[in-house]
């Protein structure tokens, strides 16, 4: 039985290939810790990440973020997510997406993502979810042409904190539209 691809096999090592290959002299950074988090004994992870929280690193930290200017945003940041995921779903009968309402694991973590995909926004950046390596090529070309040829949508993600202080971010979704 073959092994299946991790998310950062699947997607991030042919974006970042392409990129390379398409707009070069892009800086790129990318999350080497992404696959950590999910990967490898306990031990090994929480020394790994103990390290790099220490040294700054946040595990809401997109995937990959390009640092550079397109004259309307100063960057962009894309949390990656494999072919036939959909981080802000919306359940047939719910009007929230399903990070908003799930207690899980796997929804605090993503969250986490759609909240820093948020605050990069509202610093400047272009920051969305890509779903898939034709979802995140798709955004990194309307990003270069300055181009808004798919459908920029927020959804309205609260934190985790139930209190009276809760906070609200509205979190950037860009998606093609269909022809």
């Amino acid at each position: 039985m073959a092994k299946q691809k991790t998310e950062a096999e699947e997607v991030q090592i042919p974006l970042v290939q392409w990129i390379r290959r398409y707009y070069p002299g892009t800086i790129i950074i990318a999350n080497p810790f992404s696959e950590i988090q999910i990967h490898g004994s306990e031990n090994y992870r929480k020394t790994v990440l103990m390290k790099a929280q220490a040294m700054g690193w946040r595990k809401e930290t997109p995937d990959i973020i390009l640092l550079k200017n397109n004259g309307q945003y100063c960057g962009l940041a894309l949390e990656l997510k494999r072919t036939g995921s959909d981080p802000l779903r919306i359940p047939r009968g719910k009007t929230k997406p399903w990070v908003q309402e799930s207690t899980s694991k796997e929804a605090e973590r993503v969250r986490g993502q759609a909240i820093a995909l948020a605050e990069l926004y509202a610093q400047g950046y272009l920051a969305t979810f890509a779903t898939g390596l034709d979802a995140a090529k798709f955004a990194v070309e309307q990003y270069f042409k300055q181009e808004t040829g798919g459908h920029l949508s927020f959804f309205a993600i609260s934190d985790s904190d139930s209190g009276p202080f809760q906070k609200t971010y509205l979190v950037p979704h860009l998606t093609p539209i269909s022809r």
